[in-house]
């Protein structure tokens, strides 16, 4: 776990930024001086992803609106008049982050330090700030496309507690999803947590309830992330913020000193309801790891996720003083919906079920405790990697026959061998009796090829 405190976070997003921005956008940037980054005036954007699992954390990106719709036009290849200045830039700059955000992720794997990445938000306005909290590291790397800084935030911090995948093999289904009750849940982490940590009784208004939440404001956040990936937003005012920190730390409202304070308090009251629901979703079968908290405070500001399955609004009250929670989840791209049936019998259900709870439940009560009888006869998928490489949509559209694909790797390096697409093995392709193959040169641990089959 000390990895975390010798990682080279900088070089990491450095390269991919570079490389994103090089093979995606075909825009030049260079890395900044050294010089701790500017303060962004006017409008801007900053998209987040976060990272749970045995490292927490989150990454963002901010840039100024010119900077976002000319990424934006880049990447879709269309003029910048015609660029919707929402949902096209939040889909690009999105994108953009979480590929920083996965290569940084896949360096945290590469240290055996497990973890995943949430679905990115970004928040959008003339006056906020962004605060990851519960971070042992937290580095800047900023870089400039002509006048326009671009700035990576990294926060990242250790759960000594957290199963390395443990309760993340089985995925859930798209039906679990839209059978959970979140309103109760989210409700009832809620009046507790007033009521017995701040002393400070709510009500809950009907779902649906125009709340005002106008001037300066605080959004308490915590992404999950894992098969069911999603995100946990608390809106309230400042003041009425402040007045909650007075109340968490028994002391009067006048002592209460400063917003670093706030930041930590609201941090702690985020955080215990994100665990909360995470708890309740995972013992409905929808398992997902909780990440660190994220403060967003200003006075003129949106705060968007990506789509979801499922996103819902609840607001409550206490006196004159407003609170809404927002909570969206979804199935990633790796857990496919299972439409239901009338004619599947409870043992096909079961039957479909049992590779993943096998493994799960062996690597829960580890292998020393568990013989691999249990899972040797679950089929996996095995596949060769020659290469990889990034191409911009627009060099997609002009391939055709006869065009040639340039891998990153070089000729004669050894192949990847992926079991259910997670590295295993290495070696050189071999031909023996007119069929190809590949003879092993290199395999990773026997603990982590066990851990990869999910």
């Amino acid at each position: 776990m000390d990895d975390i405190l010798k990682f080279d976070i900088a070089a990491v997003v450095a390269d991919a930024l570079t490389d994103c921005f090089d093979s995606m956008l075909s825009m030049a940037i260079e890395p900044g001086d050294g010089a701790p980054p500017p303060t962004l005036q006017g409008g801007r954007i900053a998209g987040r992803v976060g990272l749970a699992g045995m490292v927490q954390g989150c990454i963002m990106i901010e840039i100024d609106d010119a900077m976002a719709r000319s990424m934006t036009a880049a990447m879709l290849q269309r003029p910048d008049p015609d660029i919707d200045p929402m949902e096209d830039v939040k889909q690009a700059i999105g994108d953009i982050c979480t590929i920083i955000g996965g290569n940084l992720a896949s360096k945290c794997w590469d240290a055996g330090m497990t973890c995943r990445l949430s679905p990115p938000s970004i928040t959008a306005g003339a006056d906020f700030e962004i605060a990851s909290l519960k971070t042992e590291r937290c580095e800047d790397v900023v870089f400039h496309h002509g006048d326009h800084p671009v700035i990576v935030r990294v926060g990242l911090g250790i759960d000594a507690s957290a199963e390395p995948e443990a309760s993340q093999l089985s995925p859930g289904r798209v039906d679990q999803l839209k059978a959970f009750e979140i309103h109760p849940v989210v409700s009832k982490a809620m009046v507790e947590l007033f009521d017995t940590m701040l002393s400070m009784p709510i009500e809950a208004l009907e779902t649906g309830a125009d709340v005002p939440l106008d001037g300066e404001r605080i959004v308490a956040s915590v992404p999950l992330a894992g098969p069911l990936t999603g995100d946990v937003h608390i809106y309230l005012s400042k003041v009425f913020a402040t007045r909650m920190t007075a109340a968490m730390l028994a002391t009067p409202l006048s002592e209460v000193k400063g917003d670093e304070e706030v930041r930590r308090v609201m941090g702690e009251i985020c955080s215990t309801v994100g665990r909360k629901v995470t708890s309740n979703l995972c013992d409905a079968g929808l398992a997902c790891a909780v990440s660190c908290p994220c403060l967003t405070g200003g006075s003129d500001f949106i705060i968007q996720s990506q789509p979801m399955m499922r996103c819902e609004r609840y607001a409550f009250k206490h006196r004159e003083e407003f609170i809404v929670v927002e909570a969206g989840f979804t199935i990633d791209d790796q857990a496919l919906p299972i439409e239901s049936n009338a004619a599947d019998t409870a043992e096909d259900r079961a039957a479909a079920e049992a590779p993943a709870q096998a493994i799960g439940e062996c690597i829960r009560t580890s292998l020393s405790e568990c013989t691999l009888e249990m899972i040797l006869d679950i089929p996996v998928e095995i596949t060769v990697e020659f290469g990889r490489t990034q191409k911009r949509i627009v060099d997609l559209l002009d391939l055709g026959q006869g065009s040639v694909v340039e891998f990153f790797d070089l000729a004669g390096e050894p192949v990847a061998v992926r079991v259910n697409q997670r590295l295993i093995a290495k070696g050189e392709v071999v031909v023996e009796n007119e069929k190809y193959g590949v003879r092993i040169n290199e395999t990773i641990s026997r603990m982590a090829r066990i851990q990869s089959l999910q």
